[in-house]
Order: structure tokens, then sequence, then C-alpha cells
């Protein structure tokens, strides 16, 4: 573990739930009915991520490391989500 736990808990909260909300807000407000359709896979694997989150963290020693590099790809506009909307 290189930071502390409450700083994991800091960088993944703030990367899975402020940059995805403020782009599926974003969305939302174009007329583009497609834009939403691209952030709707995320949130479903994010609370997929979030739900069983206490049991893991306790078995797994690397998890937050490995947490915060999937939600780096979940996030990333390069990567393709099944369903999505992206070029």
């Amino acid at each position: 573990m290189i930071l502390s736990y409450f700083s994991y808990a800091v960088i993944s909260t703030a990367l899975g739930m402020m940059y995805p909300a403020y782009h599926s807000f974003k969305s939302l407000r174009t007329k583009n009915a497609d834009d939403s359709l691209q952030w709707l896979p995320y949130w479903i694997c994010y609370s997929a991520l979030e739900l069983p989150d206490l049991l893991l963290q306790a078995w797994f020693p690397m998890y937050f490391e490995a947490k915060i590099l999937l939600l780096l790809w979940l996030v990333s506009p390069y990567t393709q989500v099944p369903g999505s909307t992206q070029p």
C-alpha cells in the first residue's frame, strides 16, 4: 500500500463519481439521446463494483489499486464498453 486507506477511498470516490456524474449530467442536457446511453453501462458497472466493496477490501491486499485501475479503464474515452455509443 503506497497511500493510506483514506487516500484511496477519496481517490476512488472522486474518480468513480465526480467525473462521470459531470459527464452524465452534461449528456442529459443535450438533445441527442445517444449521449446518455454512453454512461448507462458505466453506472451499472460502478454500482456492481461498489456493492461488495467492504467485503473485497478485507480479502484482497491490493484492492484499492485494482479498483482505481478499473475505474480509469471505465472512465477513459478510449475504451469501448459494450452497449456504448463511443466512436
